[in-house]
């Protein structure tokens, strides 16, 4: 009986004879106690099924179910799965296209004739009591007491009009029913006991008239459903226009045939950002949606209690998309296996993949439309293409190499190149090549080339380890706070350097000791030897007892020997010669040199240099971490401040004009300077970049 089983075949007009054979066959086993399995009793049995596509749907479900169940208490049952056989089955004897009816006709059943063996019914010749449909018996799909088990209406109620097979009258008919027998034998029509693969889809039959019968050979087939739908004994109405803002909350992604291109209408969830390789979308009604860039995004999916993220390349980023939309053509470039039914859309990774063979994803079919809940995953901090859109009023700013050369204080052209082909700090992405068009005329100005001062000595080998500082003034301008030099230090191992602003060379002792702690603090290291000129700031008084308290060793150079003192000159002249660029880019006074020596401090330490390896900056040496640069703008350019609403009047202004002088280490914003020459620090900030302060 088991090997009978299993090499049992089924005929597409015998469903229910192996139905029946599988459910006699399996009751006797279980009788007489024959151990079988279950899951391959359900593969034999789907392997054997008719070859069609409502058939090859529910062979693929249960095939899926197979691969997937962990224990046997996740295989469907055998029950049902016959139920879904037979409800398909079913379905296709019900609409079965066996007479034809008037188009206008009303459907009022007539009593049916049970004179064959078969169930089959002769159509009516009247021109008011047309054809009734065959059903199946009433024991087969209504219960006792009204229950409808399988989705039969009742007849005694309304019905609404299943589309079947209808034949256009002619007009010597005098609108008359056509019967069966008046039409002529012709390949067009479709017979009664054969197979209909059309029956089981809910798509409309169109049979043309006698006269046009004789006249071609031609079926018509309407891939549409129109009216009323009839699918799987259920009678639906045809769908309403779809509104994408009352599933919104639901669903967020469709899956599209359609597109070439995944596209995202959400800018946070871009983990890269190229605006150089946005193009235009042509859409299904000769339009062109617009798009600002391309890039890769993430999505996490659920596979059963696998948690995978995949990763979408290429993405178009429309903000005026209605949602996003997902390419299938894409997914199947990369072996993705995309399934249509009728009720969701299976989309399987691919079977050779070494993780993720037999996993798979489903999507919901609403209105035609596959859609899904997608988990995008957003990056943190965001990518942003450095323009604050929140502020339309000034042009998106093209990102550009002398864009970033500007931003990074106008670093030299192969050290901006570095920072933006390499790995040397986060926030930054570009792709393509890097060339310099234009000389910069403000590194004309601001900069003389000269050679480094040559030295023949040992680098420290840890952080605070040796030390070098000297100061630098008078300035000829003060700056608002009354300051006149600046006091720099420098540390050997790591070229990271501090800067701080004077109003006079006394003053150097009260900065000393804090950074001295605070770098002593970073590194665990005590501090060894100071290197300094013979400046009585910096060898006698207050800093030179608490050096000799300390223990710390005071290199003194010889008098008016500045070689001897040439890295510490060096990092000065760097100091200098920033600030004077970024004042000549901005065309401010001379009265924000102390900002722009400030800026250019902090803008060293987070940027390559020569005294280092690849890849490693002053920063990441000392604070063992890479600078994020995300948040670098142009020094000197306008922006705009918020207000905060504990300081703003009733019906004041939300944001004053301000001019960009710097950062602050170890907190997140930015330094401005108002009209009034009033300093003020918030996180936020609107930019214009393109127009100095």
């Amino acid at each position: 009986m088991h090997d009978e089983l299993i090499t049992l075949h089924c005929a597409p007009t015998r469903i229910s004879d192996y139905v029946s054979h599988w459910r006699t066959g399996l009751n006797r086993l279980a009788s007489a106690g024959h151990p079988f399995d279950h899951a391959d009793s359900l593969r034999h049995f789907a392997k054997h099924l008719p070859y069609g596509s409502t058939f090859d749907i529910i062979r693929e479900s249960i095939l899926f179910s197979l691969s997937t169940a962990r224990t046997a208490d996740e295989l469907p049952l055998f029950e049902s799965i016959v139920k879904r056989v037979m409800n398909v089955e079913l379905n296709r004897a019900y609409f079965q296209p066996s007479r034809t009816r008037h188009l206008n006709s009303d459907p009022t059943p007539t009593p049916t004739s049970n004179a064959t063996k078969d169930n089959t019914t002769t159509s009516s010749t009247s021109s008011t009591a047309p054809a009734s449909q065959p059903r199946p018996p009433r024991s087969n799909f209504q219960k006792p007491g009204g229950g409808q088990e399988s989705g039969f209406t009742d007849r005694n109620k309304p019905l609404a009009r299943a589309y079947v097979v209808d034949a256009e009258v002619d007009s010597a008919n005098d609108g008359g029913a056509v019967s069966s027998e008046q039409l002529p034998s012709s390949p067009g029509v479709i017979d009664e006991d054969s197979p209909s693969s059309f029956a089981a889809l809910g798509t409309t039959l169109y049979v043309p008239s006698t006269s046009a019968l004789s006249a071609n050979n031609n079926v018509f087939f309407d891939l549409y459903r129109t009216g009323v739908i009839s699918t799987a004994f259920s009678l639906v109405s045809e769908p309403s226009p779809i509104c994408l803002s009352s599933i919104s909350s639901l669903f967020n992604s469709i899956l599209d045939s359609g597109c070439t291109h995944h596209i995202i209408k959400d800018h946070s969830y871009f983990w890269t950002y190229h605006t150089s390789q946005a193009i235009p979308v042509k859409t299904a009604n000769c339009g062109v949606l617009e798009t600002l860039a391309k890039g890769d995004i993430k999505v996490r999916l659920q596979c059963g209690t696998q948690s995978i993220v995949l990763v979408l390349r290429d993405c178009l980023h429309a903000p005026s998309a209605p949602i996003n939309l997902l390419s299938v053509g894409a997914m199947q470039e990369r072996r993705m296996r995309i399934h249509f039914n009728e009720d969701a859309t299976i989309v399987h990774f691919p079977l050779d993949h070494p993780l993720l063979a037999g996993l798979s994803f489903r999507a919901t079919v609403l209105h035609r439309l596959s859609f899904l809940q997608c988990d995008f995953i957003t990056p943190n901090p965001p990518i942003t293409d450095g323009s604050e859109v929140a502020f339309p009023a000034f042009p998106v700013v093209e990102q550009t190499p002398e864009l970033w050369h500007r931003r990074l204080g106008h670093l030299g052209l192969d050290a901006t190149r570095a920072v933006l082909t390499k790995g040397y700090a986060t926030g930054v992405d570009w792709s393509g090549a890097i060339d310099f068009t234009d000389r910069c005329v403000a590194c004309l100005i601001g900069k003389h080339p000269q050679q480094p001062y040559p030295h023949h000595r040992n680098r420290a080998s840890a952080v605070c380890e040796l030390l070098h500082m000297d100061t630098c003034g008078p300035f000829p301008v003060l700056t608002p706070h009354k300051k006149s030099f600046f006091w720099a230090i420098l540390d050997d191992k790591s070229n990271f350097g501090h800067v701080t602003l004077l109003s006079a060379k006394s003053d150097v002792f009260d900065t000393y000791w804090k950074v001295e702690a605070l770098w002593e603090a970073k590194s665990g290291n005590r501090v060894v030897a100071v290197h300094m000129d013979g400046a009585k700031e910096l060898c006698l008084g207050r800093l030179e007892n608490h050096l000799t308290s300390r223990g710390v060793v005071m290199q003194v150079t010889a008098p008016y020997a500045h070689s001897q003192n040439g890295k510490i000159e060096r990092y000065i002249r760097t100091i200098e010669d920033g600030l004077q660029t970024l004042l000549a880019d901005s065309g401010l006074s001379m009265t924000f040199w102390g900002d722009a020596a400030l800026t250019t401090n902090y803008l060293r330490n987070r940027v390559p240099t020569s005294t280092l390896p690849d890849n490693i900056t002053p920063y990441e040496e000392m604070e063992c971490t890479k600078p994020n640069l995300s948040h670098l703008r142009v020094w000197g350019c306008q922006c705009f401040v918020a207000v905060p609403s504990e300081l703003r009047a009733k019906s004041g202004p939300r944001r004053f004009e301000a001019i960009f002088v710097g950062y602050e280490d170890n907190r997140i914003g930015w330094r401005v300077r108002d009209l009034n020459g009033k300093y003020h620090f918030s996180r936020n900030v609107i930019f214009n970049e393109l127009v100095p302060g």
